[in-house]
């Protein structure tokens, strides 16, 4: 995304991530993870002169959002990438969250949509993101639209 977006003037990028993992990261060196997360801005910036901000937020979504809504982020964001925890209940409320931070017309994608680890691990589907994401498109019926033709491991919403 650096890639395309290092050019455009007066663009942010915000990243929000604990780098804690979740239970399919338990054997991850997390801090590996981060510094290479890092290290891949850096490169991908590089000698970028432009306006492209790229802010890291250290920290749960929760604690993300209630941040960039107390900046008067309101309806500020063209798009949205849903990819932290994978339950259902986390999947939505970062959701909900995120609608709120999103401009009308804007882009939210969900990412894992049909990823099935949490039930394969516990046998819950409350551990799984897809029940999160259809309870969000059930609960904004109207106002927003789901968009067709992208991979199945993704979910692309349109702000109505």
């Amino acid at each position: 995304m650096i890639e395309k977006l290092k050019h455009k003037k007066n663009c942010k990028m915000y990243c929000i991530d604990t780098w804690e993992g979740s239970m399919e990261h338990k054997n991850h060196n997390m801090q590996s993870v981060e510094q290479r997360f890092d290290s891949n801005v850096r490169i991908a910036l590089g000698e970028n002169i432009n306006s492209l901000e790229v802010k890291k937020l250290k920290m749960y979504s929760i604690q993300a959002v209630s941040y960039l809504l107390t900046s008067n982020l309101y309806g500020f964001f063209d798009f949205v990438y849903v990819d932290g925890s994978h339950t259902s209940a986390d999947v939505l409320s970062d959701a909900v969250n995120a609608y709120y931070l999103l401009k009308p017309g804007g882009l939210m994608v969900f990412d894992d949509y049909l990823w099935n680890y949490g039930f394969v691990k516990t046998g819950n589907p409350l551990q799984c993101p897809k029940i999160g994401v259809d309870s969000f498109i059930n609960a904004f019926h109207g106002k927003v639209e789901v968009l067709l033709g992208f991979p199945s491991y993704q979910l692309y919403v349109k702000k109505l």
